[in-house]
Order: C-alpha cells, then sequence, then structure tokens
C-alpha cells in the first residue's frame, strides 16, 4: 500500500478542487500537508485566507494532519520564506506539488504586459523558486517528489483556445522545467513530474461537487508519482475521470544528434515545398494497451509490413517491409527499430531455435546472421519471373513451411512447400491463388492455411512427428465485410487470428471455425500479426501498399506498426 506517513507535503492552490483533492488524499494516507492559498478569485485577483484555513480544518476533522499557509507566493522571497519555515518546523520537505493558478483571456491584438507577467509569475516563476528553495532539504534526504501542473490547452492544437496565449506559455514552459529538473534532480533521488489534469473545478464555474470529471478522480494518479513506489521522473501524465496516460517528447530511431536527423533532404525551399507531405509527419498519441486498445508501436511507416514474430532469444518483434526490402527487428522497450536492407523483396522472416534467422528474398531462401551478413541457401524448385516466395513459419523440427505466389496473382498457380532441415523441398499442396498467413493448433494436430484470394482459411491434420499431413478442408470462408484475409496467428488457448487486408479489422475465429471477436483497426490494411512473449500485446503489421494520398491522410497510421493490448 502507497502510504505517507513521516512525509512532510507543501500543496499550492489547495484551498479548493484539485490542490485540496491532492491535500486530502495526501493527509488520509499519513502526510503532513500544508495547505497554500491565497484565496484568490477565479481571475487571480484579491486574498481571503480564510479559504486555506478551512480547507486545513476540514482535513484535520477527517483525521488528517494539515497546516493553513495562505500566504502570497508571488516573489522568490516568498516562496523561500515559506519552504524554510517548513523545513525549519518539520526538518524536511519531501513533496511539492504546485498547483495554483488561474486561466486568464486576452487576444494577442490586447494582451497586455501586467497581465503576462501575473502568468509568468505564476506559472513559471514560482515553481522555480519553489524548486529551488525545497532543493537543499530534498538533496540532504535523498528523496523528493515535485509534481507541477501543465494544461491540455498548452500541450495539443486540438484544445487550444483563443486568448490563451499567455497562458498557454506558462504550461508549455512548465515542460521545459520539467526535463531540466528532473535530469538535476536525478542523482539525489529528486523526481519531477508534470501533470495535466481534467477536473471541473472553478475554472469550469463549477462550484459544487460534479457528476463526472471529480477532482479525486485525477488525485489518485498524483500520489503514484509522489510516493517512493514511483521512479518515473520527466513525465506529462494527462489525468481525466480516473484515467491516465503518460506522455513526453521522444527522439526518433536512427537520429544523430545534431548533424544527422534521420529524416528528409532538401537543399531548396522548393525541395522542401515539395517534400512536405512526408516532413510533416503527424502521428497520433500512443496509448499503452488497454484491452483491445489499439495504439501504434512503431511509426516506421513501411510500404509493406509483414510477418511479425516475436524474438524469444533477443526479446524483439522481428518483421519484415516486402516491398521496402528490409529486415526489421523491433525492440518495444526502447521504441527503437533496426532495419537491414536486403536485395530482394522479402517475403518472410522466421527464427531457428539457435538463433539463425531465415528469410524469403525473391524465389531464394537465405540466412541472416547477427552481422548482417546475407547467405542464400536454397531456391524454389517452381520459382520463376514474377514469382515469389511469400509467408511462411517453421515448426518445432526446423522444417519451414512456406507459399509461392505468382506476383500477377493467376488463379492455381500458388503452391504450399515444405523445406526440410537437410535442403529438400517437399510441395505439400497446390492449386492456391495466394498462399499466405499460416500456423497450427497449440497440440500441432492442425495446420492452417490461408489463401487471402479465395477467401479462406483451410485446415489439414497434421503429423508434428513426420511433417506430414492430411487433405484439405475448409475451415473458414470470408464475406464481403471481411476483405482478404492476410495473416494468420494461432493464439495459447487455440483461437485464430486473422488480420482482414482492406477491411481494417483483425478477426478472432474460435477453434470451431465460429468468428467471434472483431478488433477494429485505424488502417485499412492489416497484413498479419503476432503475440509478444507473454501473449498480453498484440503487435500488428500494416501497409501503405496501393494508398493514394487521399488515403494516407484519412490514414495516417497507415504502414505503422499497431499495438493491441489484452486482445482476447
Amino acid at each position: 500500500m502507497i502510504d505517507f506517513t513521516h512525509r512532510v507535503a507543501l500543496v499550492t492552490g489547495a484551498g479548493r478542487g484539485l490542490g485540496f483533492a491532492y491535500a486530502d488524499a495526501l493527509a488520509a494516507r499519513g502526510a503532513t500537508v500544508f495547505v497554500q492559498d491565497r484565496g484568490t478569485s477565479p481571475d487571480g485577483e484579491g486574498s481571503d485566507p480564510a479559504v486555506a484555513e478551512a480547507a486545513a480544518a476540514r482535513i484535520v476533522a477527517s483525521g488528517g494532519r494539515a497546516i493553513a499557509v495562505p500566504g502570497p507566493i508571488t516573489s522568490r522571497a516568498e516562496c523561500t520564506e515559506l519552504v524554510d519555515g517548513i523545513v525549519t518546523e518539520h526538518g524536511r520537505l519531501d513533496v511539492l506539488i504546485h498547483n495554483a493558478g488561474w486561466v486568464g483571456y486576452q487576444a494577442i491584438e490586447a494582451l497586455e504586459p501586467e497581465f503576462l507577467d501575473r502568468m509568468v509569475g505564476l506559472g513559471i516563476d514560482t515553481p522555480l523558486w519553489l524548486a529551488q528553495a525545497a532543493w537543499p532539504a530534498m538533496c540532504r534526504e535523498g528523496y523528493g517528489r515535485i509534481l507541477l501542473t501543465t494544461s491540455d490547452r498548452a500541450i495539443y492544437p486540438e484544445y487550444a483556445q483563443e486568448g490563451l496565449a499567455a497562458y498557454a506559455a506558462a504550461k508549455m514552459a512548465t515542460i521545459g522545467i520539467v526535463n531540466i529538473l528532473s535530469l538535476e534532480g536525478g542523482a539525489n533521488g529528486i523526481m519531477v513530474n508534470a501533470i495535466s489534469p481534467v477536473a471541473k473545478t472553478r475554472m469550469w464555474g463549477v462550484e459544487e461537487d460534479p457528476d463526472e470529471l471529480r477532482p479525486a478522480a485525477v488525485a489518485s494518479g498524483a500520489l503514484y508519482l509522489l510516493s517512493s513506489q514511483s521512479k518515473a521522473t520527466g513525465w506529462i501524465v494527462r489525468a481525466a475521470n480516473g484515467q491516465f496516460v503518460a506522455t513526453r517528447a521522444r527522439e526518433a530511431s536512427g537520429v544523430s544528434y545534431p548533424r544527422d536527423l534521420a529524416a528528409i533532404a532538401a537543399d531548396t525551399p522548393e525541395e522542401m515545398a515539395a517534400a512536405w507531405d512526408r516532413i510533416a509527419v503527424s502521428a497520433p498519441e500512443a496509448r499503452a494497451p488497454a484491452s483491445g486498445h489499439v495504439s501504434v508501436a512503431f511509426a516506421g511507416l513501411p510500404i509493406l509490413g509483414e510477418c511479425p514474430l516475436w524474438s524469444e532469444r533477443h526479446g524483439q518483434l522481428l518483421w519484415v517491409d516486402t516491398e521496402g526490402r528490409t529486415l526489421n527487428r523491433f525492440d518495444p522497450a526502447t521504441e527503437r527499430n533496426e532495419a537491414i536492407g536486403m536485395s530482394d523483396p522479402i517475403g518472410m522472416v522466421a527464427e531457428h531455435t539457435d538463433g539463425t534467422l531465415i528469410v524469403a528474398l525473391g524465389c531464394d531462401l537465405a540466412t541472416v546472421g547477427d552481422d548482417g551478413n546475407v547467405r542464400r541457401i536454397a531456391t524454389a524448385p517452381h520459382g520463376q519471373e514474377g514469382f515469389r516466395l511469400n509467408d511462411g513459419r517453421l515448426d518445432t523440427e526446423g522444417r519451414l513451411w512456406i507459399g509461392l505466389m505468382d506476383g500477377a496473382l493467376g488463379h492455381g498457380t500458388g503452391i504450399l512447400y515444405r523445406y526440410d532441415p537437410d535442403g529438400s523441398w517437399h510441395v505439400m499442396d497446390d492449386g492456391f491463388t495466394l498462399v499466405n498467413g499460416l500456423d497450427w493448433s497449440p497440440d500441432r494436430r492442425t495446420l492452417y492455411v490461408t489463401d487471402s484470394r479465395a477467401p479462406a482459411i483451410y485446415a489439414y491434420a497434421h503429423d508434428p512427428a513426420t511433417g506430414k499431413i492430411g487433405p484439405r478442408r475448409q475451415f473458414a470462408t470470408f464475406g464481403p465485410d471481411d476483405g482478404f484475409p492476410d495473416g494468420l496467428l494461432v493464439g495459447p488457448d487455440g483461437a485464430i487470428w486473422s488480420t482482414l487486408f482492406n477491411a481494417g479489422a483483425i478477426q478472432r475465429i474460435e477453434p470451431d471455425g465460429r468468428f467471434t471477436r472483431r478488433i477494429e483497426l485505424p488502417v485499412s490494411r492489416p497484413t498479419s500479426c503476432a503475440f509478444d512473449r507473454d501473449g498480453a500485446t498484440l503487435y500488428v503489421t500494416t501497409a501503405r501498399l496501393g494508398l493514394d494520398k487521399a488515403a494516407l491522410d484519412r490514414e495516417p497510421m497507415a504502414g505503422a506498426i499497431l499495438r493491441v493490448g489484452n486482445p482476447s
């Protein structure tokens, strides 16, 4: 249980609304809380010490420890005096929340210096002077938690409002302060974060307890950040209605700052204009996986992402960009992606138990070493101009099952091969149009194979010891709203997950053939999917191939690797 016994906290603007919710929650868990509030009007004017005193009295009446400090915090001297008084009395200050603030509107043409100075003073100067005053005591204890307040109105253009330039400037500055103080404080155990809360308070014109967007629903997330259990620092935590998401700016992979931004080159304004659509890439904010929740794991935007495969050996997601001709390793822990260029279209990647990677390049199979060295080992016996190997998967005996496809998608031209460790090829079935996803049931007794253009999934009785299969039988067929079944994955519970190309969804199919859960995606062309090690996250490769500019404008995530949390 998170506990603040023996902790001393200072909360500014704690007389009402969010500030009181923070102070009350801290005191309820054992903290001694100093309730700072000048008792100003909603526009930040005036003062009324009774506001802080009443708030502290309410906390004490509930069994908590609270002391009202209604004095001003508009100057360095006032901030220092307040903090020094707390440290002198209690010997420490563990928690600092700067919540005090006000919202004022002045359009740019009407903006006055006094108005801007007051906003900057409370939003920028005060948190810096409070942190400066608290810093020595926190360093001495090797512990400190500082939480500053920012706003979605400043961070996200969708929520910007006219007249809030001064307010937004102060709230964006808060993020810069957090970035630097989190760096400076780390060695001394001082964790600094920002919270961007949404709650119905006086700022909304709400004086009574609201029926939604309650301040208390924000406080729970704040208390975690302020606790000894949290080692988070440098984050912006958005909070509303008991829901939380942490975000911060993150540099793209492949950047060697400051000389190589791994970005689009443009030597003239004209080249800049021509490349603008590729330079200005807007990606939605990622979300941690909730049940069935879809977010972007990697926004590298390949042409045709395919064949995701979780590597147990490396704890990374292997995947290919077939048309972009790259083999990729994506590390979810660092959100970095390493791409290795290939000389031909790459249909699939599989990983042997010894870590050797095998890929399909055109009509050839090849191995790829840790150093990126590619060595071709075999050629499909029916390979010819216009054909290539497509999706494939290794079985438990190290045999590779893989499809051969005609790029022109000639009816009946596709072949399902089994390539054995001794280098022999075996035609297991033919007459397909586009062999795509394949996988086995958990007991390995059933092999599932997709023909995207049938469109159908077929099932075969399978002998895992010998690799022999029985006759083809139809397992699942798809209707006009299902697009084309593409990649296929069998989950630990035996359910089949089929990605629906052109239908923008993943379909769960039970082992008895029933279509059950369908997860809609923000892109029209998902291609394949793979579970992570724990089976809690489903990674989905997607494609930009064949989409025109209008379609890409509608689907900014097209080509990204998506993350689906707890899909089952």
